[in-house]
């Protein structure tokens, strides 16, 4: 049975050996996610914000999670290869999947907002008591300032695991729903993923932690760029990537979990 490291690198290494098939089912999906984002930003930049672009992008960047997915979870498991520069054309299935995934997103996002609350339950009655036992462990958490910024870290460590984990684990009707067609309920994933929950642990921490550095790499470009339209939009080409990027190895471990989840 795989652990949570080798389940993680063989996602990542499953997306390395396949540069022309990642080419293939993104490249025109991220052109067209760059152009819009270009649009909103200039709409931005010249204070003429417009509610359709905003709605444009949202429905854009669902689009490119559904038939990135899709279409990775299918190459994957049914050795589906794309034709060109764009999947092959599965639009009731995209819909769908983009459905269950939503559910899925909501569900496992009101895990993470119940485990939440324990955890800032928990800290808000610990703080006396670390602050007094651990005076340095405590103004760690507080970032040195008293803003609480390394609390707020730690918080989002913690809870992206808790996120991922459950994603994880309710999540195999995705990959699927993607290469069969039918429906797994999430009772059925959670089952199907009993064996693996150590591994999913594991390989969740390290997803949370890639997770984590990709966002940061997103944000890191406008820490350096001058107030000019060009840095801005250059900035922008570099964030979009990253989100391809992020979406690429979210198909990729589902899909990976599913194949060691196989009874």
């Amino acid at each position: 049975m795989p652990n949570g490291f080798s389940i993680f690198t063989g996602a990542i290494g499953a997306l390395l050996r396949h540069p022309h098939v990642v080419l293939q089912i993104t490249l025109v999906l991220f052109l067209i996610n760059l152009a819009i984002e270009a649009w909103d930003l200039r709409n931005y930049i010249t204070y003429a914000p417009t509610g359709f672009s905003t709605v444009l992008l949202t429905l854009a960047n669902w689009a490119l999670v559904s038939i990135v997915a899709v279409s990775w979870h299918r190459f994957v498991l049914r050795d589906e290869h794309p034709h060109g520069l764009f999947p092959h054309g599965r639009a009731g299935l995209w819909f769908r999947y983009f459905i269950s995934w939503f559910v899925l997103g909501i569900v496992a996002g009101l895990i993470t907002v119940a485990v939440g609350f324990v955890f800032f339950m928990l800290f808000n009655l610990l703080a006396p008591f670390a602050q007094s036992a651990t005076g340095l462990w405590f103004q760690l958490l507080e970032g040195g300032s008293g803003q609480g910024y390394g609390f707020i870290a730690l918080a989002a460590c913690v809870l992206g695991w808790v996120f991922l984990y459950a994603l994880f684990r309710l999540g195999m009707g995705l990959p699927h729903l993607a290469a069969y067609g039918d429906n797994l309920a999430m009772g059925a994933s959670l089952a199907r993923t009993r064996p693996l929950r150590g591994a999913i642990a594991v390989t969740a921490a390290l997803a949370s932690l890639g997770q984590a550095g990709l966002l940061s790499a997103m944000m890191l470009p406008y820490a350096f760029v001058t107030p000019s339209a060009q840095d801005l939009y250059l900035a922008l080409v570099f964030q979009v990537a990253l989100y391809v990027i992020m979406v690429l190895c979210g198909a990729a471990l589902l899909t990976r979990i599913y194949q060691a989840s196989e009874p």
